[in-house]
């Protein structure tokens, strides 16, 4: 959209976006000015009714003209997209004003006093606004207030056009009326002023929760914080008139922005009069001298003592703290001086301790060393360990990024006695400004004690003394752990995670909650492992842990951890998405969650945010692979799979040592059908993590399946399991193998992996991966002919994924019943097999796009195969030539392993050859046996497809191409069940054919 002439407006840049359109900063070309632009959201701009009521509504709020209201120029249209034209408005935020300091009551009454001015006069003219919240309030450069998004307000007695934002921020300012739905007036707006008022006021809001309906409840059923709780020296009045804005019930409320001004302007004049010095009375003419100096002397110790006074309760009186704004720290590794190499891990372990204390304060800013990683790599120093960082690049990184002191210490003990020492030096002049100590006996009053005595001297010395900060307490041990042993296994975890080593992230996790197990942030990471390992069970069991232990986290961990509970355990990526925003808001140089925040933009399907979120994790770390490889597979999602190479290709350029970027290629090169180039990747991905990286030979062994080289691929499955794997890997590694060895007629073999499978997955509860293997288990028996145990089987996978994921009942049903028809034709139960084929089509429709191209595809062969049975020859024919199979996005293993699914692919041939049109039979058999890199076709080939083509030949008389297609299937079935009737009938018509050869 930048740089885009639309009508006369060229868009200049983006300046914000919520729930009711995106607004981009233009330049009207025509009168040569700045001008905002709205644009609408389709349900509005493409609704004819809706957009008449609009149109009306704006057109009266356009009329308004009035200082501290923002003017509407024009309400515009042009390739169905409706926009407002507004005045553009420089200067700042109130939103962001409030958050940057705590605001003087006098300027508090001064901006409260023009909201309700330019409220007044829209209510004069019947118009509500009915969005009134911080963030649409602008403070320009010359101090004066102006109301935006008047455009989407409402006149009295209109219809109720727009529509309420439905994200937390806009919630947190409805009315208890507005909540309810019920109809609105103005003194819905002055609630709304009174929800921002309080916010100046106390720097929060009044009505808070985690989730849109926990707001809600409070807005209509729990009364605010008292104001006087929160910030001393408001003046009395004007609490009471925050606490009357704020009145639930409407006929309490102040009744008309009138009467709100009213009360503001005899507090503005209460405050000027109390700020005006009483005259000092006359002096008597005749006094004694002695008596006057003691009066002299009584009086000066009086000011003195009141001079005192002030200055050290000044900061209660006004409520503000005594910097403008928080201090940011940077604290580096500590320096081992005990001369115990067993005591490096404290260099580490120390400053990260300490970072997470002192982030529980609101006056300073800690730089993680996330973080400083980040600010290395974007130096092109990547190859620079957060631990080698030395003072001097040190110093370097915290001028780049802003950060005003940085903490350099060292830890020795003599005896028993163990000393942290610890300096904190000024960035910019590189002077001492502070420095201190701490001891206690033995490594573990490290945690115990003196982390929270550093961190009390750190936070007193670089804010100034401060009544608020007597306030805040510093116990490392109630957001972190009491064991410093459980933190030093926390840290290793979290590296595992990172780098995808999950055994050994499970192994150090486990270990840190073993020894805490109130740890909410190692079971965190844990749910994340699990994650991706997707052992939904674990994953939900440990966020759900770590959300019950979530008060012994910081408030950034709390919201790490209710995004991730929301997303996993609820299911509302709705929810999830609100708090990753305003994880992103509050702590806007965590990578990690603007990376966590694009996850769930894709997952929601909203591309365009999803990539907004990946280039501000970019900003911060512009060489991350893992934000490089989820643009790739943005790519790959659409098919674009030239610029989906480019992504990964620039990606493997800048990190040459991350394994996932080569399984990323190798899975794109799988897709475009360039196998060996795929192996390739894949294998350099294992080599890279010295073969930790264990999942590529499941993906190699698939690979030299579909190339006929069926000994490689049960060479990759035989190291896979060799290898030290941990149960979801063996799991998922059984599924796979017993998939090879049904393909290679080794049944009993397929379904003794298969009960391996389940076993484990009962062991380690992993419903999913029981389920999947009980589907698989169906086919093999299915195979067998015993089709009663093949329907139970599947029963028994439909029982369990409608108990572990009854969300996605209707995928699972689908498949069940497409399953079951094609055993039902095989057992020639035609009619049974037809009322499961109506059910799939009345299903068809309401699955999501990627479950519809798999079920469309199996669905045109299930009907394909019942008309072929039927001896609709013409028919069947027609269904089997649409049904095309979906290109297998290695996006998710879901996806793969339906891929994968053994479902019966040469209904088309066998139509042929049953109208004994050989020739064309033929010519479909060795299409199913031929790879074609040009289609999307990556399924197995089925050896019993030579076979098939074998006694085509031999009724064509072809008796030597006969020979080598039975010698191809007795070969590749060499291993295969001996008492199966296809495997005896191969090799006596071989022998036959090699007879009458020979007598020839």
């Amino acid at each position: 959209m930048i740089g885009k002439t639309i009508s006369h407006y060229k868009i200049l840049e983006k300046l914000g976006e919520g729930g009711m359109g995106i607004v981009y900063k233009a330049e009207d070309t025509k009168l040569k000015r700045e001008v905002a632009i709205k644009f609408l959201p389709r349900h509005i701009s493409s609704n004819k009714e809706e957009r008449q009521r609009f149109e009306i509504e704006a057109q009266a709020a356009a009329a308004l003209n009035h200082p501290n209201i923002t003017h509407i120029y024009a309400v515009e249209e042009t390739d169905d997209e409706m926009f407002i034209v507004m005045e553009y408005i420089g200067g700042t935020e109130l939103k962001k004003k409030i958050i940057a300091e705590p605001i003087p009551s006098d300027e508090v009454i001064n901006i409260t006093t023009q909201i309700a001015e330019g409220l007044a006069a829209a209510h004069n003219k019947g118009i509500i606004h009915r969005d009134i919240k911080s963030s649409n309030i602008m403070i320009t450069n010359d101090e004066k207030v102006k109301i935006m998004d008047f455009g989407l307000a409402k006149i009295k007695g209109g219809s109720d056009v727009t529509k309420i934002g439905s994200t937390v921020g806009t919630t947190a300012y409805m009315s208890p009326e507005q909540a309810k739905g019920e109809v609105v007036d103005n003194r819905t707006d002055i609630w709304s002023l009174g929800v921002v008022l309080y916010e100046m006021i106390t720097g929060k809001q009044p009505f808070q929760g985690d989730y849109e309906q926990a707001v809600l409840y409070s807005i209509m059923n729990e009364d605010p914080e008292p104001i006087t709780a929160l910030r001393t020296g408001v003046p009395m009045m004007l609490e009471q008139v925050a606490n009357k804005t704020l009145e639930k019930d409407k006929e309490l409320r102040y009744q008309s922005t009138g009467d709100l001004l009213a009360d503001l302007k005899k507090i503005s004049k209460e405050i000027e009069a109390g700020e005006k010095v009483p005259s000092q009375p006359k002096v008597p003419a005749k006094i004694d001298k002695t008596k006057k100096w003691k009066r002299v002397l009584i009086s000066l110790a009086a000011v003195l003592s009141l001079v005192t006074v002030f200055l050290l309760l000044q900061p209660i009186f006004r409520e503000e703290p005594l910097v403008s704004s928080p201090k940011s720290l940077a604290v580096m590794p500590f320096e081992n001086k005990t001369g115990d190499e067993s005591l490096d891990y404290l260099t580490e372990v120390i400053p990260n301790l300490l970072i997470t204390n002192l982030e529980q304060s609101r006056f300073l800013n800690l730089i993680t060393w996330e973080r400083m990683r980040d600010l290395l790599n974007n130096m092109g120093k990547k190859d620079v360990k957060v631990l080698d960082i030395d003072k001097d690049v040190g110093f370097e990184l915290c001028e780049i990024d802003g950060i005003h002191g940085i903490v350099l210490g060292s830890f020795t003990k003599a005896g028993d006695w163990f000393v942290t020492d610890l300096k904190v030096l000024d960035v910019e002049t590189k002077k001492l400004l502070f420095g201190t100590n701490a001891k206690g006996k033995g490594v573990g009053s490290i945690l115990e004690s003196q982390i929270d005595e550093l961190s009390k001297a750190v936070s007193w010395d670089i804010t100034l003394p401060s009544s608020k900060f007597r306030e805040e307490k510093f116990k490392v041990a109630d957001v972190t752990t009491k064991s410093l042993e459980a933190y030093r296994y926390y840290l290793r975890g979290i590296k595992d995670y990172s780098k995808f080593f999950q055994a050994d992230g499970i192994r150090n996790l486990e270990k840190a909650i073993e020894l805490d197990s109130s740890f909410a942030m190692a079971h965190y990471y844990l749910a994340r492992i699990y994650r991706q390992l997707q052992n939904t069970k674990a994953a939900k069991s440990a966020i759900e842990r770590a959300l019950f232990y979530s008060d012994k986290a910081t408030e950034k961990e709390r919201l790490y951890i209710k995004t991730e509970h929301a997303s996993l355990a609820e299911g509302d990526l709705e929810k999830a998405i609100s708090i990753n925003e305003k994880l992103v808001n509050k702590y806007p140089k965590e990578k990690w969650a603007y990376f966590f925040l694009g996850l769930n933009y894709s997952s929601a399907g909203k591309t365009e945010e999803e990539i907004a979120a990946y280039n501000e994790a970019l900003k911060l770390d512009a060489i991350w692979g893992d934000v490089l490889n989820a643009h790739g597979y943005s790519y790959l999602k659409i098919g674009d799979f030239n610029n989906a190479e480019k992504a990964f290709q620039k990606n493997a350029s800048l990190n040459p040592d991350d394994s996932n970027v080569f399984d990323s290629l190798g899975e794109l090169y799988f897709i475009m059908g360039m196998l060996n180039e795929a192996i390739v990747n894949f294998q350099l991905a294992d080599e890279i993590y010295a073969g930790n990286w264990l999942t590529t030979l499941v993906q190699v062994g698939y690979i030299y399946a579909i190339q006929g080289n069926y000994t490689e691929a049960l060479r990759q499955y035989k190291v896979y399991f060799s290898s030290d794997l941990i149960p979801e890997w063996a799991a998922w590694g059984y599924w796979h193998k017993a998939r090879l060895k049904l393909l290679l007629g080794s049944y009993q073999e397929a379904i003794s992996l298969l009960e391996e499978e389940i076993t484990l997955a009962d062991r380690r509860g992993v419903q999913d991966r029981k389920a999947q293997a009980h589907e698989l288990m169906s086919f093999v028996h299915a195979e067998m002919g015993d089709f009663a145990k093949a329907e139970n089987e599947l029963q028994t996978c439909l029982k369990i994924r409608l108990k572990i994921a009854p969300e996605r009942s209707l995928r699972w049903k689908l498949s069940d019943q497409c399953i079951s028809g094609f055993f039902d034709v095989k057992e020639g139960k035609l009619v049974s097999a037809e009322e499961k084929l109506k059910a799939v089509k009345d299903m068809l429709p309401r699955l999501n796009h990627w479950s519809q191209e798999i079920y469309s595809y199996w669905s045109a062969l299930l009907e394909g195969e019942i008309a072929l049975a039927n001896g609709l020859y013409a028919n069947a024919i027609q269904k089997f030539r649409i049904a095309v199979p979906p290109g297998p996005l290695s996006i998710s293993t879901w996806r793969l392993e339906v891929y994968r699914l053994p479902i019966v692919r040469d209904g088309l041939a066998r139509v042929y050859y049953t109208n004994s049109d050989f020739d064309k039979a033929v010519a479909e058999y060795k299409r199913l046996i031929t790879f074609d890199p040009k289609s999307k076709d990556r399924f197995l080939i089925e050896p019993q497809y030579h076979y098939r083509l074998g006694k085509l030949y031999e009724e064509k008389g072809l008796a030597g191409l006969a020979i080598q297609e039975y010698e191809k299937f007795l070969e590749i079935w060499k291993d295969a069940n001996a008492d199966l009737q296809v495997l005896i009938d191969a090799k006596e018509r071989l022998a036959k054919l090699r007879t009458v050869s020979a007598i020839d």
